[in-house]
């Protein structure tokens, strides 16, 4: 694994996504048609109707946290693309602000130069990429980050008005 920033147009959203799979439109998509436009317009669509708009606001209001890094691995079909493992619904967040953008909608500087360095954590296809992306869903989504109570959330406001 390594850190480094890609351009978003080289990121490719995963349309066999867990979030999407419960809707009953679903069809296993072939890895080998992942970089298809229509199937990543498919996808990012698929991901908007799922609610993230308030990502998309939050990143637009707070700028997009490094902190949280995307998880790719290189695309086997196209070697200038890559999928994402992890961050699926903040890249279909950044890629409706950056049309957006493209569309004359005012959005801070510091969002837009994401666009070009989105920074991402590279798991390399060495047949760990599975186990990895299983292993980190699992820690996630399944059991969750655990969420703090309101003490915990009024000390650091107070802390942070301070």
């Amino acid at each position: 694994m390594q850190t480094t920033e890609k351009p978003l147009s080289q990121l490719l959203v995963d349309p066999n996504n867990y979030r999407l799979q419960d809707n009953d439109s679903f069809a296993q998509v072939a890895p080998e048609r992942f970089h298809l436009e229509r199937v990543q317009n498919g996808t990012l669509k698929r991901l908007r109707d799922e609610g993230i708009k308030a990502l998309r606001d939050s990143i637009v209001s707070n700028g997009f946290l490094p902190i949280e890094r995307i998880v790719i691995t290189p695309y086997e079909h196209d070697e200038n693309k890559f999928l994402v493992i992890e961050g699926n619904r903040r890249i279909a967040a950044l890629n409706m602000i950056k049309s957006e953008y493209d569309s004359g909608v005012d959005i801070p500087e510091e969002v837009v130069e994401v666009f070009e360095n989105v920074p991402c954590v590279l798991v390399e296809s060495d047949g760990q990429v599975e186990y990895f992306k299983e292993t980190l869903m699992g820690i996630r989504h399944v059991g969750g980050i655990q969420e703090w109570g309101g003490y915990q959330r009024a000390k650091l406001i107070a802390d942070l008005k301070d």
